[in-house]
C-alpha cells in the first residue's frame, strides 16, 4: 500500500539520520495507535506513513500496534505491514505475543471483563437512563459498515470481540458523564476513543504497554530503552501519559488531550500517517546525547 507521490526529499530527509542519533534515544520501543494515527481515519491507508515504517524495520526498532480494534483485526494488518512484533487489540484488553519472540516465559496477559458481562451491564445501564446509545451487538454487522464505513467483511472482524463494547453515543453531551457513572458503578469503565465509547474492564492501553515493556526490559537488561507512544485519541491519553515520549497526532474528531506536565510531548501540525511520519522523523533526528 505504497503511495507513489511521497516526495524524494522524505526519503533524503531519513538519508540524513545517523545511527548515532537514533541510538541516542536509547533503543526506542514504539508503541502506537491505529485509526486517525497510523491509518488515515477516512481511508483506513497507511501509505503517508510507509517510508517511516520502512526505515523503523531496517533499524530493527519494534512498532507495536496498540488498538482499540479486534485481535481478528491487527493480525492480517500486522502482516500487511511487515510487523513481527507483539500487538495489543481491544484498548488494551488483549496482548499477543508471537511464538518465541522473548526468550523464556513472561508475564504480558492481561485479566479483563468478558463481553457477556461488559453486554449485560451496558443494557441494565441503557435501559436504567432511557440513554440515547447503541452497542455494537445492538448494530449488528449492517450497522457497523454504516457506522464506521467498513466493508462487510471488515465490519466482521471489528465484531470480532473478546473484552470490550463499543458504544456510538446518540444522546445529548450532558448526559454521556451520568451514563459513564452508572457503568462504573458496576466495576468496569467508558474510554472514550475518536468515535466510539469503549464499555471495558479495569485495563487500558498504558497497562498493557507496560507490561510489553517490562519484558522487552527483562529480555534486555543491560540496555536502558526508551518507550514512544503516538496517538490522536482521548482514550490515548494514559498511553501517552506512561511513555517516556509522547507524540500526539492532530485529530480531526477535535477532542484534545491534556498530559498535564509529561516532560516530553510531541504535538503533531498534520493529521494522521504524515503527522505521524513526520513527528518520528523529526523525534530521531534531533535527539541527540548532545
Amino acid at each position: 500500500m505504497r503511495d507513489s507521490s511521497v516526495s524524494s526529499w522524505i526519503v533524503e530527509r531519513w538519508n540524513r539520520v545517523h545511527d548515532a542519533k537514533i541510538g541516542a534515544i536509547s533503543n526506542p520501543v514504539i508503541f502506537t495507535d491505529l485509526d486517525g494515527t497510523l491509518l488515515d481515519s477516512d481511508t483506513y491507508s497507511w501509505a503517508g506513513a510507509a517510508v517511516a515504517l520502512d526505515e523503523l524495520k531496517r533499524r530493527r526498532i519494534p512498532v507495536v500496534l496498540n488498538s482499540s480494534k479486534t485481535l481478528a483485526e491487527l493480525t492480517p494488518l500486522r502482516a500487511e505491514l511487515g510487523l513481527e512484533h507483539p500487538v495489543i487489540a481491544e484498548n488494551g484488553a488483549v496482548i499477543d505475543v508471537p511464538d518465541n519472540y522473548f526468550s523464556g516465559e513472561l508475564a504480558v496477559r492481561q485479566t479483563p471483563a468478558e463481553r457477556a458481562v461488559l453486554q449485560r451491564v451496558y443494557r441494565v445501564v441503557r435501559r436504567g437512563g432511557d440513554y440515547r446509545c447503541e452497542a455494537f451487538f445492538e448494530m449488528g454487522e449492517a450497522g457497523i459498515v454504516a457506522a464506521t464505513g467498513l466493508d462487510p467483511a471488515a465490519a466482521h472482524l471489528a465484531n470480532e470481540r473478546r473484552a470490550t463494547e463499543p458504544v456510538l453515543w446518540r444522546d445529548i453531551p450532558q448526559r454521556y458523564e451520568a451514563f459513564c457513572a452508572a457503568i462504573e458503578a458496576h466495576g468496569l469503565r467508558c474510554l472514550r476513543g475518536g468515535r466510539f465509547t469503549h464499555v471495558m474492564g479495569q485495563v487500558d492501553k498504558a497497562s498493557a504497554m507496560m507490561s510489553l515493556m517490562a519484558a522487552f526490559r527483562k529480555e534486555s537488561p543491560d540496555e536502558t530503552l526508551t518507550c514512544i507512544a503516538l496517538g490522536d485519541g482521548p482514550n490515548d491519553a494514559a498511553m501517552l501519559a506512561a511513555a517516556d515520549i509522547a507524540v500526539v497526532v492532530r485529530a480531526r474528531h477535535g477532542h484534545s488531550i491534556d498530559l498535564g506536565d509529561h516532560p516530553h510531548v510531541i504535538r503533531t501540525e498534520q493529521e494522521g500517517p504524515p503527522g505521524w511520519q513526520n513527528a518520528l522523523f523529526d523525534l530521531l533526528e534531533t535527539r541527540t546525547r548532545g
